[in-house]
C-alpha cells in the first residue's frame, strides 16, 4: 500500500477507542475460512494458559494496552472464545485478522477495530514466539483503522507502538511507510513540528536502504508528504522544492538533490 494511505482515506467516522462488539456483527461478506472463524466463537469456550516465550514476553510487559481496550464483562466471552480458538489452532489468528481485514474492506471499521483490538489483548495476555512480529502488524493496522475513523490521537499512538515493537526487525520500506503516516496523522493534529522530526526520521532509513530502487521509491514518497505538510503551513516555496525532488526521483525530471537540508527544528508554526 502507498504510504500514507490510512491516514488519508475514508472519511467515514465511526466510534472511537472504546467501541465493542456490543449486540450482533453487522453482515459483511467474507470468505468462507472467516466465516468458520466466526462459527467457532462460543461464550462458553474454555480458556487455558499458552506457553510464553521470554523475548515476547519481555516485549509486550512494557506495552500495557490503553485504557477501555482489554476486555470486560459480556465481552470477555468473546475475548475468550478467539483465545480459546486460536490455542487449539494457532493458523486461526491469520483467519481473524483477515477477518477484520474484510472489515475494512467494507467500510465496518467499528468491527474490524474490535477483532484487532481482541487480537492484540490475546498476543499481550498469552505470549508466543510470533507475538512481537504479530502485534507490530495489528499496532500498525489499528493506527490506520483510528486514522480512518478520525481518532488522530489514538491513531498517533498505534502507530508509534507499531514502530517500537517492530524495531531493526521490520523491512527499512515498510519503517518509511510507518513514519510517514504517523506524519500524517500529526499533521491531522496540527503538530507540524513533530511531524517534520517524523518525515526526517523516514529520510534517513531511505538514503539509507541499498537497493537502489526501494531506496529511491522510499525517498520520492517521503519528499511528496513533505511537500504537502510544507504547503498545509502556507510554505510554498519550500513545499514547491520538495516537490521537485519528488518527481525527479520518480520520473527523472529535474534534479533530487535540491531538496536536501529538512531540518525539523525550523518547522515551528
Amino acid at each position: 500500500a502507498e504510504a500514507g494511505a490510512g491516514a488519508r482515506g475514508s472519511d467515514g467516522a465511526g466510534p472511537g477507542p472504546g467501541a465493542r462488539l456490543g449486540g450482533s456483527m453487522p453482515s459483511v461478506r467474507v470468505s468462507s475460512s472467516a466465516t468458520s472463524a466466526s462459527a467457532r466463537l462460543s461464550a462458553n469456550a474454555s480458556l487455558s494458559t499458552a506457553p510464553s516465550h521470554p523475548a515476547a514476553a519481555a516485549t509486550t510487559s512494557t506495552l500495557s494496552p490503553p485504557p477501555n481496550t482489554g476486555p470486560s464483562g459480556s465481552e470477555q466471552s468473546v475475548f475468550h472464545a478467539i483465545a480459546a480458538s486460536i490455542e487449539e489452532d494457532s493458523s486461526m489468528a491469520a483467519v481473524y485478522e483477515h477477518l477484520g481485514i474484510s472489515c475494512m474492506h467494507v467500510n465496518e471499521h467499528a468491527v474490524a477495530t474490535e477483532i484487532f483490538l481482541q487480537l492484540l489483548h490475546v498476543h499481550t495476555q498469552f505470549p508466543t514466539a510470533d507475538s512481537p512480529r504479530d502485534m507490530q502488524r495489528l499496532c500498525a493496522r489499528l493506527g490506520e483503522l483510528y486514522a480512518l475513523q478520525h481518532e488522530y490521537d489514538h491513531a498517533a499512538e498505534y502507530y508509534k507502538r507499531s514502530l517500537s515493537l517492530g524495531g531493526s526487525g521490520l523491512p527499512r520500506r515498510a519503517n518509511v511507510e510507518s513514519l510517514c503516516k504517523l506524519g500524517q496523522v500529526q499533521e491531522r493534529l496540527g503538530h507540524y513540528t513533530d511531524a517534520m522530526c517524523t518525515y526526517e526520521q523516514a529520510l534517513t532509513i531511505a538514503r539509507s536502504m541499498h537497493d537502489p530502487a526501494e531506496g529511491t521509491a522510499a525517498l520520492a514518497s517521503t519528499y511528496e508528504h513533505i511537500s504537502q505538510a510544507l504547503s498545509a503551513q502556507r510554505l510554498y516555496d519550500q513545499a514547491a522544492k520538495y516537490h521537485r525532488a519528488a518527481l525527479a526521483l520518480r520520473y527523472g525530471i529535474g534534479d533530487p538533490m535540491h531538496a536536501t537540508g529538512l531540518s525539523c527544528a525550523q518547522r515551528e508554526v
